[in-house]
Formats: structure tokens, sequence, C-alpha cells
């Protein structure tokens, strides 16, 4: 619960939108961890990739 409340109160400035949607992820991870994936940061950008080229396949 400390993630999503500092995740609000970082949400109320411009600069800390960035920082609390971090907090917000986390949050979310350590409350409901059934699901998610922990995943090499090499593994992560594959996906990422692999994401984008079929967002952009869709688009055409």
């Amino acid at each position: 619960m400390t993630y999503i409340f500092l995740g609000v109160i970082y949400a109320v400035t411009i600069l800390g939108i960035p920082i609390a949607i971090v907090y917000f992820r986390m949050g979310q991870f350590l409350l409901f961890p059934a699901g998610c994936k922990v995943v090499s940061k090499k593994q992560a950008y594959a996906s990422a990739v692999a994401n984008e080229i079929e967002r952009r396949q869709r688009l055409m």
C-alpha cells in the first residue's frame, strides 16, 4: 500500500508522474503477484520489440 500512496503523492506534480507510474506498477506487482513474470532485461527488450512490430503490422 505504501507504493500506491507514494504514487499518488508523486502524481500530483508534473515532474513526478514518471516516478508515480513506477510506484503504481511496483504496488500492483506486490499486491497482485499472480500472473506476473520476472524476466531479464534482454527478454523484456525482445518482447517490447516483438510487440512494437506486431502493433505496426496491425496499423498497416
